[in-house]
């Protein structure tokens, strides 16, 4: 007797190990387990019971149907990508994105009609619960960290008709080719591809939702004024022979500007203006040099400001770059040839100026660097100082050493004019540099 009851008693164990089990299983595999009916639930309620009828026998792995048509394989799914916020690191060529990812599908096996559930036309479920769609972010960058469209509390929202309707956030680096030309005037073009890593086009179907069909205003806390617009393509990668749905989202990215001309715009007019101020200084004066070291220390703490700011891309370098490289060469031949003017004039010349030099700034040089007053005084001068010769030269006079010293200082006053046409054409050439670099910016 004994025995008897020992051996009963292990039957009735085993028989629960079983049931326990066989639960275990079915809570693994998603299946819900059917409640004990002899044992109602005291707080039962209109949706666990719709939840019940949905789950009971629902197969999650299996995609769903759009209609109750047996012929209907292909899954339809509606995208729809709301960007919360954007960074962008230009000398990775990335940019970090973190939006809201908004997927709609119809399944026809979670359909029920409302009146038998007291008019319940809407109910949620965890995510784990039902089919998703296995969507990803095709472009971003390899090894990066990515807040996939999985999470542990996201739910999704079922209709009475079957449309399901999950909003998954994403955060996710992405590659996008950089034009920095036009910084900070610049605009950047970016894309998004999402694609089905499992599904190919005849097992689901992305399509747009009608907004993303046409171009979006985006007002985001960043340095971008972004505009989105999606289209969708099927395209075969190296990796399958099937052709997959793909979404892709051209993101144009429209720098906000007014944040960089105190930092941009002013610098530039204040250096282009030193560039051409050390011409109106007298040509013998040493205060140009000064000047033209002074602009030469500040056009070099530009660039090493602006350099690893705005980095070049390629075979695209900053516009800001080049110019401030540019004024660098100004500023150093400015310089060369300030010396130069300067040890002209401290020298007493004995050779008065060649005859093509001479013959050029009386002509049409001379008009274009307006040296008109200055030649006309030259060549009164050379007059009055013949007329003196005529009139007072004779082999006993004193004077001949006081005519002398006059036709050395006309040969001087000569070679000043030709400095202060050095200058004048410093000033055109330079002036036209400046027009051509701003024309290059333009265009």
């Amino acid at each position: 007797m004994k025995h008897f009851l020992i051996f009963v008693i292990s039957i009735l164990c085993i028989n629960k190990f079983h049931k326990c089990s066989e639960e275990a299983n079915n809570i693994d595999l998603g299946v819900p387990t059917k409640p004990n009916r002899s044992k109602p639930l005291w707080n039962e309620t209109d949706v666990d019971r719709l939840r019940e009828h949905l789950l009971t026998g629902y197969d999650k792995f299996t995609n769903p149907k759009n209609s109750d048509n047996i012929n209907a394989t292909v899954t339809k799914v509606i995208l729809y990508i709301h960007l919360r916020y954007l960074q962008t690191y230009e000398r990775n060529s990335t940019v970090i994105i973190s939006s809201r990812l908004n997927l709609q599908w119809r399944d026809a096996k979670l359909e029920w009609d409302t009146d038998d559930y007291n008019g319940i036309k809407q109910v949620r479920m965890l995510e784990h619960q039902v089919w998703l769609p296995e969507v990803i972010l095709h472009n971003k960058v390899p090894g990066s960290d990515t807040t996939t469209t999985h999470h542990d509390n996201s739910v999704v929202y079922v209709k009475n008709f079957g449309t399901i309707k999950w909003a998954a956030l994403l955060r996710s680096k992405v590659l996008c080719e950089f034009d920095l030309y036009r910084w900070p005037f610049d605009t950047q073009q970016c894309y998004l591809k999402f694609v089905s890593r499992i599904h190919s086009k005849k097992q689901m179907q992305l399509n747009l939702d009608f907004n993303t069909k046409r171009k979006h205003l985006y007002d985001i806390i960043s340095n971008w004024k972004v505009e989105m617009i999606g289209k969708v393509y099927n395209k075969s990668y190296i990796c399958c022979p099937n052709q997959f749905s793909t979404v892709e989202f051209e993101v144009t990215l429209i720098r906000k500007w007014s944040l960089y001309v105190t930092v941009v715009v002013v610098p530039i007019i204040v250096v282009i203006g030193l560039i051409l101020m050390q011409c109106c200084l007298p040509c013998n004066s040493k205060q140009r040099i000064i000047l033209n070291c002074c602009t030469v220390l500040i056009v070099v703490m530009l660039l090493s400001y602006f350099m690893p700011e705005v980095p070049a891309m390629g075979n695209s370098t900053p516009w800001i770059i080049i110019f401030y490289i540019t004024c660098l060469y100004m500023v150093s031949i400015s310089m060369a040839v300030s010396i130069s003017v300067l040890l002209i004039l401290k020298n007493e010349q004995k050779q008065p100026l060649p005859g093509i030099i001479r013959e050029q700034l009386r002509g049409k040089l001379g008009k274009l660097l307006f040296l008109e007053k200055h030649v006309l005084e030259f060549y009164t001068s050379i007059q009055q100082h013949t007329e003196e010769v005529n009139d007072d030269y004779s082999p006993e006079h004193e004077g001949n050493a006081m005519i002398k010293s006059n036709s050395k200082g006309l040969i001087q006053q000569e070679w000043e004019i030709f400095a202060i046409a050095i200058d004048r054409a410093v000033v055109l050439i330079y002036s036209v540099i400046f027009f051509v670099l701003i024309l290059c910016y333009i265009i």
